[in-house]
């Protein structure tokens, strides 16, 4: 019995102290990205109240991120596109995002350097309602390419998934409610 009891509470404490690396080696899921962002929920919605207190509608973190497997993992699926660089911040201007010469970001820089985050990309959404969370998701599930974004604050002006299942249209646009404030904002194609 204590045998038993010992071994319960190595592996509690083995998962305590390893469960980001055991969340972050799992394969490519909508339960992966969930928990990654509830382990990380706490510091991006701080990181929210300090986007909030700027005029920006987008501002991006980067450290060191040319060592970022995400970086490398977007820059290798889309070498054409201009890529964000670190630490940037844009104004809307007639509802396009204009970049910013030498923004007045370094409270956000500050406290996104306290997270140990190394990539934070926050924009308003459209109706300003909200901040979106840009980040590399995506996974296949049944013959179906699904990619997704975080939302946080109201849900997305598209329609739940409850109502529509990835994979049954040949494209498509919903969301998940994950926890809070937050939302996993999904569109697919089939393949």
């Amino acid at each position: 019995m204590k045998k038993a009891f010992a071994i319960i509470i190595v592996l509690i404490a083995v998962v305590s102290f390893s469960h980001e690396s055991i969340i972050n080696n799992l394969p490519h899921s909508e339960f992966k990205y969930k928990w990654q962002l509830y382990m990380h929920s706490n510091d991006l919605e701080m990181l929210i109240e300090e986007a909030e207190k700027t005029p920006y509608g987008a501002i991006h973190f980067e450290k060191d991120y040319r060592n970022d497997p995400d970086f490398q993992e977007y820059s290798a699926q889309y070498p054409d596109q201009d890529v964000f660089l670190a630490n940037d911040a844009y104004l809307f201007n007639d509802g396009v995002l204009k970049k910013v010469e030498k923004p007045d970001i370094q409270n956000f820089i500050d406290a996104a350097e306290t997270t140990g985050l190394s990539l934070v990309r926050l924009t308003q959404r459209s109706d300003r309602a909200g901040w979106m969370l840009y980040h590399s998701l995506s996974w296949s599930s049944k013959n179906t390419e699904i990619r997704a974004r975080y939302v946080h604050g109201p849900p997305p002006n598209n329609s739940n998934c409850k109502k529509l299942k990835e994979g049954k249209d040949p494209s498509g646009n919903c969301h998940t409610h994950l926890f809070g404030d937050w939302y996993l904002d999904k569109w697919w194609r089939t393949n």
